[in-house]
């Protein structure tokens, strides 16, 4: 037992060891050498110089000149730099390690939270979590993690979203009055047909909100049937009652017409009044584009003729500058053919 004593006075001895508030600098000594300073870290140190004389050392405040001792009976202490800073100078930031930094347990599952919101938000593959470069960030983070395949972050992520659609369904069961909808359907430049059903409502506080209610791979002939049973699924799945709805807006084409054609017969089914007449909104903009469409089309000005002619233009002047224009004359502009 005396053993282990002596074996910890050893350990001890020559070592200033310094409290949890005096977190700037530890000083620690071997009987091989002499003691080493490492760095310091609190922030008071942002407002304090330092200095010595023949004996010792000195932190000199920046604003003022207020010198503290840094060895002796302080040992390095910045508690008295501390309440120097907050009574004589309480403009300045003061705030110790221990403030700035909170110290939060490694979690498992917090870690795997995290891990699938990366990789849903930064839209990153599955197969993320299995790279080496990846794993290695990981392991120098936190060793403790646990690494998790390709396919457990699918799962995580599947159930994630159900979560998310529970909470949305119970959201939408709040909503005082009705809903509307927009719906749009393309394909993208791969040849993906996808359809986008978005809820928009104003809720009992008299604010609007909306929502990206499904993001549909469409699968089948691109119709009004097709698309009526697909919207008429993204309602069941939220639990939304068609007399709720309030009105669709969609873009003016013949397939959006007979959506509403079907939609009527699925409301006479069940009960409900649902005509074009009355829930249906054409998309502005779409009108816009087909009426500027057709005027070109009447004049016809293909859409990028002024690009065309500024391109042709470039080459013209491009052939004057290789070549030169010998025989360059003033073009009668009545002349020329549209």
């Amino acid at each position: 037992m005396n053993e282990d004593n002596n074996k910890d006075t050893a350990a001890t001895d020559g070592c200033n060891v310094i409290g949890a508030e005096d977190d700037v600098v530890v000083i620690a000594s071997t009987s091989n050498g002499p003691a080493k300073k490492r760095k310091r870290y609190s922030t008071v140190w942002n407002h304090f110089d330092t200095s010595n004389d023949d004996t010792d050392e000195w932190a000199n405040c920046k604003y003022c000149g207020k010198r503290y001792p840094l060895s002796g009976k302080t040992n390095g202490s910045t508690s008295n730099m501390i309440r120097h800073l907050k009574h004589t100078h309480p403009d300045v930031e003061t705030r110790t390690v221990s403030e700035e930094i909170e110290i939060i347990e490694f979690s498992q599952e917090r870690y795997r939270e995290a891990l699938i919101k990366y990789i849903v938000v930064c839209n990153q593959p599955f197969t993320e979590v299995e790279q080496q470069a990846f794993l290695d960030m990981i392991h120098i983070l936190n060793p403790a993690a646990i690494t998790i395949s390709s396919s457990t972050v699918k799962r995580d992520i599947m159930k994630k979203f159900e979560e998310k659609v529970r909470n949305m369904v119970a959201h939408l069961k709040n909503v005082p009055g009705k809903i509307s909808f927009t719906i749009d359907a393309w394909t993208s430049k791969n040849v993906l047909p996808f359809m986008a059903i978005r809820a928009h409502w104003i809720n009992s506080n008299w604010v609007y909100e909306t929502v990206l209610l499904d993001f549909v791979y469409i699968e089948g002939s691109h119709d009004g049937k097709n698309f009526c049973s697909i919207f008429v699924q993204c309602l069941e799945r939220f639990e939304i009652r068609l007399c709720k709805v309030l009105a669709l807006t969609m873009d003016n084409v013949d397939s959006n017409n007979t959506l509403m054609d079907f939609l009527r017969l699925h409301g006479i089914k069940t009960g409900v009044c649902i005509s074009a007449e009355e829930n249906r909104v054409r998309c502005m903009l779409h009108i816009l584009n087909l009426i500027v469409q057709d005027i070109l089309a009447f004049l016809k000005i293909p859409l990028n003729y002024e690009a065309d002619v500024v391109i042709e233009q470039d080459d013209q002047d491009k052939e004057k500058i290789e070549f030169g224009d010998k025989d360059e004359k003033e073009v009668d502009v009545s002349n020329l053919k549209t």
